[in-house]
């Protein structure tokens, strides 16, 4: 603190606020981006059937479950539920595939537009990085 500087105490509170309207679309895309993922699936497995694709004779049919969790009175309801979905197994996998391509896609796009519209790397207090490098030791 300088001899002619005023110390005022900064807001802490509107620091670290995060605006509305990302919580929002962060709520919307946990949502959107897991729908959107299961219909990708539905579609390239559709596709993939109408091709003939070698990769769909393992990945396709229904789930088989073991018989003893039948008998647990909770998933009993879920087990018979899944094991009702036909191409479950691929159904499954492409979804994850295609939330994990669709995540990583958002992110960088995100992370590309911080970085074109986000707030300066330094500020008025922030001292330029030092341009001259310090020589190798030797002895």
């Amino acid at each position: 603190m300088g001899k002619y500087s005023k110390y005022q105490k900064r807001d802490s509170q509107s620091r670290n606020r995060i605006d509305p309207i990302w919580t929002g679309i962060g709520c919307l895309m946990i949502v959107i981006v897991p729908i959107m993922s299961w219909a990708g699936a539905v579609e390239f497995i559709k596709l993939a059937r109408a091709q003939n694709w070698p990769f769909m004779n393992g990945l396709g049919g229904y789930l088989t479950l073991p018989n003893n969790l039948y008998g647990i009175p909770y998933i009993a309801p879920v087990a018979s539920f899944i094991a009702g979905i036909p191409d479950f197994p691929a159904l499954a996998l492409f979804t994850l595939l295609f939330l994990l391509i669709i995540s990583g896609v958002m992110s960088f796009g995100y992370a590309v537009a911080y970085r074109v519209i986000g707030p300066p790397r330094y500020t008025s207090v922030d001292a330029p990085a030092s341009r001259e490098h310090s020589r190798r030791y030797t002895r």
